[in-house]
């Protein structure tokens, strides 16, 4: 697995919940934003399933380069603020 996986992966991918059993999609489980990071939590019972730090700017560059649509979108953002 690259790096630019561990940011850019599929929100399809599916988890479970040690907690209550809970399967599904990343793109269907609850998030909590912070700063540098973002949990992510199980939809059912709010089982802290993960911890992500954000992508720095050379990672995002990187999967955009590759193609990748969320990279894509975050480096508009990120030169947006920059204009």
């Amino acid at each position: 697995m690259s790096n630019d996986r561990e940011y850019f992966d599929d929100p399809e991918e599916r988890f479970t919940c040690s907690r209550c059993g809970w399967s599904g999609a990343r793109s269907t489980m609850a998030f909590e934003l912070f700063d540098a990071l973002f949990e992510i939590r199980c939809p059912a019972c709010g089982q802290r399933i993960g911890v992500v730090s954000y992508p720095t700017e050379d990672q995002v560059r990187k999967a955009a380069l590759t193609g990748n649509a969320e990279a894509i979108r975050m480096l508009e953002r990120i030169e947006g603020r920059r204009n």
